[in-house]
């Protein structure tokens, strides 16, 4: 299938749900929002890369980011903390009741970091042994 003819089917089908699900009159929270604007955006591109604020062609400032995604991407935590801080939700309840999610995590943390820690570091030495190799081409 051609990805603009599945684009397009995507976005009728969630336009279609967002509908019938709005008729049924049950009252759905606007926090719903925060998830699709976060993944809306990381689905696509991001802000910067939408209002082509530039820098994205250098090799070396995808790792950075740019001042506007963080805001974006800061604003929506932050909305998120002030709608979980509203709804008085309690963390320690939450830790509890998912026990096995939290140990998940736990075992996750250190592996993450020891291997994003790996990549970087290969990067960096493989950016200093390879001039030729224009790798800002890969990224968007």
């Amino acid at each position: 299938m051609p990805p603009k003819i599945a684009t397009l089917l995507t976005i009728v089908l969630i336009l279609f749900l967002f509908i019938w699900e709005s008729r049924k009159g049950e009252k759905v929270s606007s926090a719903l929002w925060l998830p699709v604007m976060w993944m809306a955006i990381t689905g696509t591109r991001f802000v910067g890369q939408w209002l082509n604020l530039g820098g994205w062609n250098d090799g070396n400032n995808y790792q950075d980011g740019s001042l506007i995604d963080a805001l974006y991407f800061s604003s929506l935590i932050i909305i998120g903390i002030c709608v979980l801080v509203s709804r008085r939700i309690i963390l320690s309840k939450i830790l509890k009741n998912n026990r096995w999610l939290v140990v998940f995590f736990c075992l996750l943390f250190p592996f993450y970091y020891v291997v994003g820690f790996s990549i970087h570091r290969i990067q960096t030495i493989y950016q200093n042994s390879w001039p030729s190799c224009n790798c800002s081409n890969y990224y968007y």
